[in-house]
């Protein structure tokens, strides 16, 4: 988002507004920026950087906002493959695994993300 000294404020209104799953080209018509002038920002490196480093936050707020209530909704889960309907207990009980079976993947991927980052910081 290089510029006269830094980011102008359009810039930033943009890349929020991509960062949140607008359409570039939707989001800088409600800003008043022209196609071009989207397209030039979109090719620009620190463009991207900051519409990725915006998505971070924002997703790093809804796993927040997820986590809160997990307690609550594995609870729930565990009354009813404790004490529900049988239809609905297979349901949790299938929900319950696939739940854990995606975290667990996760975890191997972020574990696996950072031992190959931090090899490369070692190669640097």
């Amino acid at each position: 988002m290089a510029g006269n000294g830094g980011c102008r404020k359009n810039d930033e209104l943009l890349a929020a507004a991509v960062a949140a799953g607008r359409g570039l080209y939707e989001a800088a018509a409600e800003l008043g920026i022209s196609d071009r002038t989207a397209s030039r920002r979109n090719a620009d490196p620190a463009f991207r950087h900051k519409v990725s480093e915006l998505r971070a936050e924002m997703l790093a707020s809804a796993t927040g906002a997820l986590s809160a209530g997990l307690r609550e909704a594995i609870a729930a889960l565990k009354a009813v493959v404790e004490n529900g309907a049988e239809q609905n207990r297979l349901k949790a009980a299938k929900t319950w695994i696939d739940a854990a079976l995606k975290t667990t993947a996760l975890i191997e991927l972020e574990s696996r993300i950072r031992t190959l980052e931090l090899q490369k910081e070692r190669e640097s």
